[in-house]
């Protein structure tokens, strides 16, 4: 049985930086283990997953997957504040958005 310390502290930092945006992304199946979150998305500019992974540098390494969860894009090494601007900026932002 996984530990699931990580993935919720992982969710909670997501929803602590941008719950809207996490919304707008149509995010659910939320599966988590012992150092990662990974739920699926429907964005605007990304259709699939999204797995955020605790590494061995207390930061955050981001995939993106398609729906047959083959990697699309990673971002290594990012800050546990960053992670939902990092992708929010990927897989919803268009330049017609105003900024907030």
């Amino acid at each position: 049985m996984a530990n699931l310390t990580i993935a919720r502290t992982i969710q909670q930092q997501l929803y602590a930086f941008g719950q809207i945006k996490v919304m707008s992304w149509g995010a659910n199946t939320w599966v988590g283990g012992d150092n990662f979150l990974m739920f699926k998305v429907q964005a605007y500019r990304h259709t699939g997953w999204v797995k955020i992974e605790l590494n061995g540098s207390d930061l955050y390494d981001i995939t993106l997957l398609d729906e047959r969860k083959k990697v699309v894009k990673t971002f290594n090494n990012i800050y546990f504040d960053e992670m939902t601007d990092v992708i929010d900026k990927e897989i919803e932002y268009i330049p017609e958005y105003k900024n907030n």
